[in-house]
């Protein structure tokens, strides 16, 4: 059993590649990635993965802004405005932000170190987003990209173990 656990959408869950491909089984983590999901979802299920794995490092690669959940499992993607007319940018902004709040008191609570990304922190690393390497489904990503996340979220883990001994 792994003391390592990552949590996050389509590109965590490793749509494009094999199981053993996915960033997360590079790092030898439990993958709990859902395609589609959102931090409400992320949010609802971590504490309860968390404490069943006895994870000391959670990943989480988080999910675009415009999703939510209307409803446990039903996942809105707020790219289709019908769906979501009730609901603003900033409401959107804010209830992503909210639910890792949430996340973070979780991972504070159990005294699990937190490493975490957005796909937007890549566009300044890895350049050339429109070149990254494809999957075998040809919209999300192959090996070799899943293979620089996780080199990245090695780097950003041993800065915040450096980050707790100060």
């Amino acid at each position: 059993m792994s003391n390592k656990i990552a949590f996050g959408f389509s590109h965590t869950y490793g749509i494009g590649v094999q199981p053993d491909e996915a960033w997360p089984a590079l790092l030898g983590a439990v993958n709990c990635g859902k395609p589609g999901c959102s931090t409400d979802y992320i949010a609802r299920i971590c504490e309860e993965q968390i404490v069943e794995h006895k994870s000391t490092i959670a990943y989480f690669f988080w999910p675009d802004w415009t999703r939510f959940e209307r409803n446990d499992e039903q996942f809105m993607p707020a790219i289709h405005p019908h769906m979501y007319k009730d609901r603003t940018d900033k409401w959107l902004h804010d209830n992503r932000e909210d639910k890792i709040v949430k996340i973070e008191n979780i991972c504070s609570k159990h005294d699990v170190l937190m490493v975490s990304m957005y796909i937007e922190d890549l566009y300044g690393i890895l350049d050339h987003c429109d070149r990254w390497p494809l999957g075998t489904d040809r919209s999300h990503f192959g090996p070799q990209w899943h293979k620089w996340l996780s080199d990245i979220f090695q780097v950003k883990q041993s800065f915040k173990e450096y980050e707790k001994t100060r």
